[in-house]
């Protein structure tokens, strides 16, 4: 869902050519980008037990505020981390979603329901902060960085070429190759885009968070979260009704939030996501994430995120994601603190046990009635496409064969956005 199937790319090589070296010319880069996916997601599951088990220390109730902080700016340095790996936000977005859930779980960890309440408050002003300053800043300030090393590059270009004799007669005879380019403005869609990505995986998160302190309370006889942060059973139900409480609120934030972003930094917030409704009821796919066709006028990071117009479609691939990310992790801490009572030991091997090859192969089965059954509702259910009415004529496809704006789109030649080439 998250990576459509693509054609494999062929490398043509001259010569006489066998099997084996034909199969050899063949790269697959579906395969390899899902490789990339599955170790990232391993990553992050081993990084959210270590958050896990450094709330559960001394050390985090004590500097507790301290630590909040701490993993707030960890989850923007991994976040960086792996765009940098898998170089889209889209794939991105499940992990910071799995590390708010951790990181809202290991706030229970505080010594009392009023440290937990501030923490609350802290972690909504940095949000607030982040989507405001920090992310515009941070993004302004690696393209200023990126200007300023091919200014670097040109120089050291024009220091070899002094060096050269025939360099430097080319340098006198054509002064204007060594002027400094202009940095290209960044299209206002791209910030819009970013923004509204981390709007999508906070608002998820916080939409988890009453459910994961219910899934904790339901499996606390196995998992033994709730004794590692000192909680009894019955005193899950207040940190549930405060997460459940406070979603309305938050919501509210959240369009109030939308606003400042519109005012302070001048984006198309509403009239871009309009666009985006427009896009995603016209598609001409059944699943808008195997539409070929990209905006090729901004950058390749977030043409994914584009591409899928924040849908339905793009929230239920980031919601199916994280809920197995985090129960990858739910898995691994239920295996650090299980018992072997067949054996008699502390510690259960999932690896010794003589029932793991069945229970891999009924897990797998169980997975694959799963995706059928998500695909069959998804397809002749919830996304079932529309028939665009449309004439052609000399001119081409009309979708308004009156002259009349019935689509209802506005001008973006009006709002400062980028045609693009689609």
């Amino acid at each position: 869902m998250f990576t459509p199937h693509k054609d494999v790319v062929v490398i043509e090589e001259h010569g006489t050519s066998t099997e084996s070296s034909r199969k050899s010319r063949i790269w697959n880069p579906m395969f390899w980008h899902r490789t990339h996916i599955v170790f990232a997601y391993c990553i992050t599951g081993v990084l959210c037990t270590v958050m896990f088990e450094f709330s559960f220390s001394n050390m985090f109730e004590e500097y507790f505020f301290e630590s909040i902080i701490l993993l707030e700016l960890f989850r923007l340095f991994y976040t960086a981390f792996l765009l940098n790996m898998l170089g889209e936000r889209q794939m991105t977005n499940p992990h910071e979603v799995v590390i708010d859930v951790v990181r809202m779980t290991a706030t229970m960890g505080a010594s009392d329901f009023t440290d937990f309440i501030q923490s609350f408050v802290i972690e909504t002003l940095i949000e607030i902060s982040q989507r405001v300053y920090l992310d515009p800043g941070i993004d302004a300030s690696m393209e200023r960085w990126e200007y300023f090393m091919r200014v670097y590059e040109k120089y050291k270009l024009r220091q070899e070429s002094i060096k050269d004799e025939e360099g430097a007669d080319d340098l006198e005879d054509d002064e204007d190759l060594w002027e400094i380019e202009e940095e290209e403005a960044r299209s206002p869609v791209e910030a819009i885009i970013t923004s509204y990505s981390t709007y999508s995986t906070q608002c998820v998160a916080f939409l988890f968070a009453p459910l994961v302190v219910l899934f904790v309370q339901w499996t606390e006889v196995h998992v033994g979260l709730g004794a590692a942060y000192d909680i009894k059973i019955s005193e899950f139900r207040f940190f549930a009704l405060f997460n459940f409480l406070m979603i309305i609120p938050m919501l509210i934030r959240d369009l109030f939030m939308h606003n400042v972003t519109e005012l302070f930094h001048g984006w198309k917030v509403y009239d871009y996501m309009k666009y985006c409704k427009h896009r995603y009821a016209k598609r001409q796919f059944r699943w808008k994430g195997a539409d070929p066709n990209e905006d090729e006028s901004i950058g390749e990071g977030i043409r994914s995120l584009d591409l899928m117009c924040f849908s339905s479609q793009y929230y239920f691939v980031l919601s199916f994601s994280s809920v197995a990310l985090f129960i990858l992790t739910i898995s691994v801490q239920t295996l650090l603190r299980q018992p072997d009572r067949a054996k008699g030991t502390d510690v259960y091997n999932p690896f010794g046990d003589k029932m793991l090859p069945f229970i891999v192969i009924i897990v797998f089965i169980f997975c694959k009635i799963i995706h059928w059954c998500c695909v069959y509702i998804g397809y002749r259910i919830l996304w079932r496409r529309k028939t665009v009415i449309a004439e052609v004529d000399e001119a081409g496809l009309l979708l308004d064969p009156d002259g009349k704006n019935d689509l209802n789109l506005p001008e973006w030649t009006d709002k400062g956005f980028g045609g693009g080439k689609a």
